[in-house]
C-alpha cells in the first residue's frame, strides 16, 4: 500500500518530468569565428592562423587621422583586453604567427559620416598577412569591426580563420530609435548602446526626444543643435504635436474659435492638415533643412518637400510602401521592427524574415527603399532594461539591412546569432539568449 505522502511526492514528480520535458528544444551550437551581419561577399578559405598578441599592430598604409588612430587602439583593447597577463614564447608556437594587420584608406578623412559616406571595404587574411583596403575612413571602421570577428581566443592563445571578404551596406540608413521622452535614459546607457550599434553596423540613431508626456529638452540654441545634428549619427526629433487626443483640441476655445475663422467646420484632420504644412514650411523655408517624417503626414494629405524622407511603421507597410514609393519619395521601413513588442522565445525570426523591399513595385520604387530603423517605444523601457530589450534581437535586424537580400534562412543564421550574442556578452553587453538553451565562454557579469 502506497501512503498518501508517497503519492503526492509521486505525482510531484511526474507533474514536474511532464512540464520540464514540455517546450525542449534542441541547443543551437554557435559558429567559430563567423561575422555578423554576414558580408556580401564571404569566403573563408579553411586555414587558421595563430597572432602573436604580444606583438600585434595595427598599421596605416594610406591616408591616416585620429578616427583611424583611435579606431586602432580601440580594436586592440577589444580584441585583446587592456594588459598582458601572459608572455608567449617567440621562436615557439608564435614563430609563424600573424603580428600585422595593414590598414589603408584611400581618400582623406572626413570630419563626420553621413548617409553618403563610403562604408565599403576588402578584407584579406592569409599566410602572408592581414589586410583591410578602405576608399573612405568609415569603411576601414566596418572592416576592422568585421576583422575582429574573425579571431578566436582558446585558452591564452589566439587564431583567425583565412578569409577573403568584400563587403557593403545594403541600405545606407540603418537605425535605431530610441524614445527618451516616455523614461529618462543616462548618457551611459545611451553611449553603450552607440558601441553596440556600431559592433552590429548600424549608423542612424533616432532620438525620440519629446512627446505628450514629457519635453525634456530646454534649449534656446536650438540652431547650434541643428548644426551638431549634421554629424550624422544623431537625427534628433521632436515630435509635435505628439501622441495627443483629440479631446484637447476640442477643449481649448481658442482652437475651436481658429477653426470657425479657417472655414475648417469640425474637421479636426484639416486643422492638423494646417498645422503640419506650416511645421514643414517652416523647416523647409525658413531652417532651409530636409526633414523626415511619419507616414500620417503623406496620408493626411500634407504637401511635402521631393526630398522629404518618409518612414513607414503602421501596419499594413507593404501596401503602404508601394503608395509611398510610387509617389516618389525615399522611404524608410520600422513597422515590423517594433522590439518593444516582445514574446516568448525566438522572436529575431521574424524579425529577420521582414525585408523593405518586398512589395509590389517597379525596381524604380525599390531603389527609392533607403533603409529601415528598429523602435524600441519608452511606456517600459529605461536604463534598466534597454540594452537587454534590443540586444542581441536588432542583430536581426542589423543583418537585414546590411547583406545581401538573399540571405533568408533563420536556421542558417542561427548558430552564428548564437555566437555573436556571446561575442556581445564578452564585450559587456547585457545580450539576452535568444536561441533557448546555451551558453557563453564568458557569461556576463555586472561587476
Amino acid at each position: 500500500m502506497v501512503s498518501n505522502v508517497n503519492m503526492g511526492v509521486f505525482f510531484l514528480l511526474v507533474k514536474l518530468m511532464l512540464c520540464s520535458s514540455r517546450n525542449l528544444q534542441a541547443t543551437i551550437n554557435p559558429t567559430i569565428g563567423a561575422p555578423w551581419p554576414m558580408p556580401q561577399k564571404y569566403t573563408p578559405t579553411g586555414n587558421v592562423y595563430a597572432i602573436d598578441r604580444s606583438s600585434f599592430r595595427f598599421q596605416a598604409t594610406g591616408e591616416t587621422c585620429d578616427i583611424l588612430t583611435s579606431a586602432f587602439a580601440r580594436y586592440r583593447q577589444i580584441i585583446f583586453g587592456t594588459t598582458l597577463k601572459f608572455q608567449p614564447q617567440h621562436g615557439s608556437d608564435n614563430g609563424n604567427a600573424l603580428t600585422t594587420a595593414s590598414v589603408k584608406v584611400k581618400l582623406e578623412c572626413d570630419k563626420f559620416p553621413s548617409l553618403e559616406s563610403d562604408e565599403s571595404y576588402d578584407l584579406v587574411v592569409s599566410a602572408s598577412g592581414i589586410s583591410i583596403n578602405a576608399n573612405e575612413v568609415w569603411g576601414a571602421l566596418r572592416g576592422l569591426e568585421t576583422f575582429s570577428q574573425l579571431i578566436v581566443r582558446r585558452s591564452l592563445q589566439y587564431f583567425i580563420n583565412g578569409t577573403t571578404i568584400t563587403d557593403f551596406p545594403r541600405f545606407q540608413h540603418r537605425g535605431m530609435l530610441i524614445d527618451t521622452s516616455r523614461h529618462f535614459l543616462s548618457v551611459d546607457v545611451i553611449k553603450e548602446h552607440i558601441e553596440a550599434m556600431a559592433q552590429n553596423k548600424f549608423n542612424v540613431l533616432h532620438w525620440h526626444i519629446v512627446d505628450d508626456p514629457s519635453f525634456p529638452y530646454t534649449s534656446t540654441a536650438f540652431p547650434e543643435m541643428s548644426e551638431k545634428s549634421s554629424e550624422g549619427i544623431i537625427l534628433p526629433e521632436f515630435d509635435t504635436p505628439g501622441n495627443q487626443k483629440f479631446s484637447f483640441m476640442q477643449s481649448n476655445p481658442d482652437i475651436t474659435t481658429f477653426m470657425s475663422k479657417m472655414s475648417f467646420g469640425t474637421s479636426y484632420s484639416k486643422l492638423e492638415q494646417y498645422y503640419m504644412q506650416n511645421l514643414l514650411n517652416i523647416i523647409g523655408k525658413k531652417l532651409n533643412k530636409g526633414y523626415l517624417i511619419w507616414q500620417e503626414v503623406i496620408d493626411n494629405g500634407a504637401m511635402v518637400q521631393p526630398d522629404t524622407v518618409v518612414e513607414v511603421w503602421k501596419g499594413g507597410y507593404v501596401e503602404e510602401l508601394a503608395k509611398i514609393t510610387k509617389l516618389g519619395y525615399k522611404t524608410l521601413l520600422s513597422s515590423c521592427w517594433y522590439l518593444n513588442y516582445i514574446s516568448y522565445g525566438d522572436d529575431w525570426r521574424k524579425y529577420y524574415a521582414c525585408d523593405p523591399q518586398q512589395f509590389n513595385g517597379t525596381d524604380e520604387q525599390k531603389k527609392l527603399i533607403i533603409g529601415g530603423e528598429t523602435c524600441m517605444w519608452g511606456e517600459f523601457v529605461d536604463d534598466t532594461n534597454l540594452i537587454a530589450r534590443f540586444w542581441p534581437r536588432a542583430a536581426a535586424v542589423g543583418e537585414r539591412l546590411w547583406s545581401d537580400m538573399s540571405l533568408k534562412n533563420a536556421a542558417e543564421a542561427a548558430p552564428r546569432l548564437e555566437e555573436h550574442r556571446c561575442r556581445m556578452v564578452s564585450r559587456g553587453f547585457a545580450a539576452e539568449p535568444v536561441n533557448g538553451p546555451g551558453y557563453c565562454p564568458e557569461e556576463y557579469t555586472m561587476f
